[in-house]
């Protein structure tokens, strides 16, 4: 994944708000595989969706006639998302319409990913792993592309605004039903009461 985060990075810049990232990683330690890691991302609201649709574990069945691989073929495989992120729970609502071979997929929150990421400090990593190794001239980190912060940002702002936004309109909606139903209410009192009014008295019977 540190080979090819960089590769995704700047294909998401390039999607559109309706387009995937789809990729296909090579098999690791071999020379040449026809075994591929095969899928796609994408985000749709607040969701970062990761789908699977081959891995380079699962190897092409020797049939004795030459046939490919069925696409449908992912042996119960499932996905888990490494802690501390969790895998989110998507509303029927938000729930993308997935394709029939798009069985094995799993979505995070990415504003939950990113304050996550914003909260984890170096020293926490280094009190994990140790104290970083200092690095030679020659192979010294690139120097942090700017705006890559900018984006982070831009994007909490657009999914600050975009909850905020969803829950006005709630807001208004609801109020907008207890009007009703107070109107209603007060129909339905008046109407008793019109009624009541209205109802003759029992006349007591006339003794002979």
């Amino acid at each position: 994944m540190a080979r090819f985060a960089s590769k995704l990075s700047e294909a998401f810049r390039q999607a559109g708000p309706a387009e995937r990232v789809f990729f296909s990683f090579p098999k690791p330690g071999v020379t040449y595989s026809e075994d591929r890691t095969t899928g796609s991302m994408f985000m749709r609201g607040r969701y970062l969706h990761l789908v699977i649709t081959d891995h380079a574990s699962m190897i092409q069945a020797d049939t004795g006639g030459g046939e490919t691989k069925d696409i449908r073929d992912t042996k119960g495989m499932k996905l888990w998302v490494a802690k501390p992120a969790q895998a989110a729970i998507v509303p029927d609502a938000e729930e993308p319409q997935w394709a029939p071979f798009e069985t094995v997929h799993i979505s995070l929150n990415a504003k939950d990913l990113l304050a996550q990421r914003a909260a984890t400090t170096p020293a926490t990593l280094y009190r994990a792993s140790g104290p970083p190794p200092m690095a030679a001239p020659s192979q010294a980190a690139p120097p942090r592309q700017p705006g890559s912060t900018s984006e982070d940002l831009q994007l909490q702002i657009r999914e600050l605004t975009s909850s905020n936004l969803e829950l006005r309109g709630r807001l208004e909606e609801q109020k907008s039903q207890m009007n009703a139903l107070t109107e209603e209410m007060n129909r339905l009192r008046r109407e008793i009461e019109s009624t009541k009014a209205a109802k003759p008295s029992p006349r007591k019977p006339l003794l002979p």
